[in-house]
């Protein structure tokens, strides 16, 4: 059988899910690899794995990468028309890679596609995402988004009335059919190495949150489609997705993320403005901290020092 599809998963310490995560490829029908990226384990967690999955390729780091880093390796790696990038914490269903794969084959005018992602309960998972405008990040960035968090009850109104729809948010619309969004989540995808080639890897200097927003936002400038195809399936266990757990270094990272983002593509004002409600919010916040656990307000008061000092290549990012 050729091998038509390259699969990159990445293993940050914790080993709970990736054994789960291979095994559940069994059904999948395309030729592929499979490659296991690990930043952290012990000798005894990584000897494990090779000894029980031997067709799995595994890299090792010397150090760990971030998301975008690590990926990349795989997809600089790769040979096959096709690359799909997978978290660890996930259960791909019944032939949902072969169907994203055949999707992709059917329709050249696509770069990349991703599935529907369900919660271990078998609900309804955010699968695809809006650009970033700059009403919503500055709802974000103050704190408000903890209201409409994934699994939040005004959330699950808001999708009941079908506000997403009117609004044209992806995140809050259900999508029953093959359709074309602005992104679909990090959590799975699929590209095509042809629209990869052109584009290049994923940035890295966004270590965190704001990779796929940002990747997908450059293929679609080069004429390349994305689509969510919801026939394919992938439970995605998801721990500290929820809004509500961004704290510490995933809050710093994703707050960098929206900042070179911005930088990144959008006017420069709307950037300022970025900056500002960075300023004013996450001071606010490091104050309110400061009484009450010091080592939060330190990460608060760290993203205002960010937000004061970061700027971005411009020339790598135009190019």
């Amino acid at each position: 059988m050729d091998t038509k599809l390259t699969i990159s998963f990445i293993v940050t310490a914790n080993f709970q899910y990736i054994e789960k995560a291979i095994e559940s490829l069994k059904s999948t029908q395309v030729g592929h690899e499979i490659y296991v990226v690990i930043n952290a384990g012990t000798p005894e967690e990584i000897a494990h794995l090779k000894r029980q999955y031997p067709h799995v390729k595994i890299v090792e780091n010397a150090q760990r990468l971030s998301f975008s880093e690590n990926h990349n390796q795989i997809l600089e790696l790769s040979q096959t028309p096709y690359v799909a990038l997978l978290n660890d914490d996930i259960w791909v269903h019944e032939n949902a890679l072969d169907i994203l794969v055949e999707y992709l084959d059917a329709h050249p005018e696509v770069g990349l596609v991703g599935p529907q992602l369900y919660y271990e309960d078998g609900s309804l998972q955010t699968s695809a995402y809006s650009d970033p405008s700059l009403l919503r990040m500055i709802y974000k960035i103050t704190g408000l988004a903890k209201l409409t968090h994934q699994r939040s009850p005004l959330r699950r109104w808001l999708l009941k009335i079908g506000l997403g729809r009117l609004l044209n948010i992806d995140s809050l619309r259900t999508i029953t059919t093959p359709e074309r969004v602005d992104v679909v989540k990090g959590a799975v995808m699929v590209v095509r190495r042809d629209a990869y080639l052109q584009v290049g890897g994923m940035d890295a200097s966004m270590k965190a949150y704001a990779e796929e927003f940002d990747w997908q936002w450059r293929l679609r400038q080069h004429g390349w489609q994305i689509v969510l195809v919801p026939e394919a399936k992938v439970t995605h266990f998801g721990l500290g997705q929820a809004l509500l757990t961004l704290q510490g270094e995933r809050l710093y990272y994703d707050r960098l993320g929206i900042l070179t983002y911005f930088l990144k593509h959008r006017s420069w004002w709307q950037a300022m403005i970025i900056r500002l409600v960075m300023l004013i919010s996450h001071t606010f916040w490091g104050l309110i901290w400061l009484v009450f656990n010091r080592e939060r307000a330190s990460v608060h008061f760290k993203i205002v020092k960010m937000a004061f000092t970061w700027y971005y290549p411009f020339a790598a990012a135009k190019s």
